[in-house]
């Protein structure tokens, strides 16, 4: 039997499992704290190699991690060839990193973010992302854009067009950003989305699907290429017709690159040309930085 005296209201009970690991994470000592906060910005899975990197806060990691460890916030996954470790749940590490000022989030991912580019330049999705964290969009955007190429030439075409839409979204053309960024409304994702499925599709199982954007006098100016079948000349004039496709019954409605040629041409001012040939299929779409 448990007895209590004194006022039930005053003992503090967290009523929500984010309310628990914020308390956990409270009762760490301060570096414990400042060790799980940085890891957390490394990723739910981390190495002790990034870790000692950036982390200011222990003079004896491998103590303050065992520590971690038995509190059980992070478990051991891997020695050999590194040493590896991961957050035992997604919600202990975003707590974690939700407890980290906005400001010290972003430097710890450019920290992170610049001894990959050193020691691990090979870790492309990883790179993008802790740069786009931290607010480095001319730094990201090559990265971002091999990573939407390296998706999709593995045919991970969801992925792709996740990392090609965050390419729009941090371009930086010459001339006013501002009014440049107008350009790109949510709406516009459905433009890109479309354009870049009727490449996935035009490639039939192999090979590239280039995305380029700049500025050209006043304009932004998008090209979404593939080196797939290609449209034949006769049927080029009818892409943008509604209910017009090429693919197999049940595969296509039609609609897509009509929904297309909507949104860019009636709804943003904006141009769009396909150019094909056997082997190349350039669509381009040209959209007025003011509108």
């Amino acid at each position: 039997m448990v007895r209590t005296t004194g006022d039930v209201q005053s003992i503090a009970v967290p009523d929500t499992l984010t309310a628990v690991l914020t308390t956990r994470l409270d009762q760490l000592d301060e570096t414990a704290k400042q060790v799980a906060q940085t890891a957390s910005v490394i990723g739910r899975e981390f190495s002790l190699d990034t870790l000692t990197a950036v982390d200011q806060s222990s003079e004896d990691l491998d103590s303050t991690l065992t520590s971690l460890q038995r509190r059980g916030l992070i478990r051991e996954t891997s020695r050999v060839p590194r040493r590896v470790f991961v957050f035992k749940h997604a919600l202990t590490q975003e707590t974690a990193y939700n407890s980290l000022l906005l400001s010290r989030r972003r430097e710890l991912h450019r920290e992170v973010a610049d001894w990959l580019e050193r020691e691990e330049p090979e870790s492309i999705n990883d790179l993008a992302r802790h740069l786009i964290e931290a607010r480095e969009n001319a730094r990201a955007l090559p990265y971002v854009v091999v990573a939407g190429d390296q998706a999709a030439h593995v045919y991970a075409m969801r992925e792709a067009i996740g990392w090609y839409r965050r390419t729009l979204d941090i371009v930086e053309p010459v001339g006013d950003v501002g009014l440049a960024r107008q350009a790109y409304g949510s709406e516009l994702n459905q433009v890109w989305t479309n354009l870049i499925d009727n490449a996935a599709f035009a490639l039939d199982g192999s090979g590239n699907i280039t995305l380029r954007a700049h500025a050209e006098k006043g304009w932004v100016v998008v090209e979404i290429e593939d080196d797939g079948h290609g449209i034949p000349p006769e049927i080029q004039a009818k892409v943008f017709d509604a209910f017009f496709t090429t693919k197999p019954p049940g595969q296509g409605t039609g609609m897509g690159l009509d929904i297309t040629y909507n949104i860019v041409v009636h709804k943003h001012r904006g141009d769009i040309q396909v150019q094909s040939e056997p082997g190349r299929t350039v669509f381009k779409v040209s959209l007025p930085m003011g509108a």
